[in-house]
């Protein structure tokens, strides 16, 4: 900032502008002070409106002035935006860059290595386990303020209380439903949701037993009360014949011709 001054002043003492600013802003100053102090009545007020009018004209002239007499310097300063950025881009630019890029390097090592850690300690603890490592990744374990140790605690605090979770439900969910159960829980890794799942679905089995027996009743009571009136009349036909037995036997003969509706003709 102090160097900008500096050539600023230097600038200013050799004259480089064309017109001279202070002599500008003096003009200005004077000429605004005939619209200054002024007081009006209900009776002027026309004429208030109209100075207004004036002054605002006045002051819209004398910024095209700004505007004109700012011209010709418009193409210098943006040759000496050009300039300066292609000092800085080759000096600090470079300097910058190359030191950027050893931090860049320096640091890409670092995470590197922490990816290989991780990725080495989810393999000895988790083994053939179905949960992948995204699945409980934290993105803090790259931080460089985050210790091995520290990861090392919380891949272990996971790897239990995954399998103590797992445990549960197949202890709950022991039958049909442990597959779905296990998926959800998988998918998740949320004990409550793998739960809602399994009590989801015995809701639906208990409903589904429900429907059935209700059927069978239905059942039943259609075959109970089934209409056999229009059943197909038997083909009968007459034989006669007399029998000789003890009064027993004659006795067992007539109660089995009653039992089988069998017409006895006289």
């Amino acid at each position: 900032m102090e160097k900008a001054k500096e050539l600023i002043t230097q600038a200013q003492n050799n004259n480089i502008l064309s017109f001279d600013i202070k002599v500008f802003y003096t003009k200005i100053i004077e000429e605004a002070k005939s619209y200054q102090g002024l007081i009006f009545t209900e009776e002027t007020i026309g004429d208030a409106k109209k100075i207004l009018a004036e002054a605002r004209k006045h002051r819209e002239e004398y910024n095209k002035q700004r505007i004109d007499l700012c011209r010709p310097y418009t193409d210098a300063i943006s040759n000496v935006k050009k300039i300066v950025d292609e000092a800085l881009e080759i000096s600090f630019g470079v300097a910058i860059k190359e030191i950027q890029n050893q931090i860049d390097e320096v640091e890409n090592n670092r995470i590197k290595e922490r990816e290989n850690y991780i990725n080495e300690t989810y393999k000895r603890i988790f083994g053939n386990s179905q949960i992948p490592l995204r699945k409980i990744y934290d993105k803090k374990w790259l931080n460089k303020t985050t210790s091995v140790k520290k990861i090392l605690s919380e891949i272990q605090q996971k790897y239990l209380q995954i399998s103590n979770d797992e445990q549960t439900l197949r202890t709950l969910a022991d039958g049909p439903f442990l597959t779905d159960v296990l998926d959800t829980f998988y998918d998740t890794l949320s004990l409550n949701d793998a739960i809602s799942k399994l009590q989801k679905l015995k809701e639906i089995e208990k409903k589904v037993i429900d429907v059935h027996e209700i059927n069978e009743q239905t059942t039943k009571v259609e075959t109970s009360n089934q209409d056999f009136s229009s059943a197909k009349p038997r083909k009968t036909m007459v034989m006669s014949f007399r029998i000789r037995g003890t009064m027993e036997e004659l006795e067992a003969v007539k109660e089995y011709i009653q039992q089988q509706n069998i017409e006895v003709l006289s």
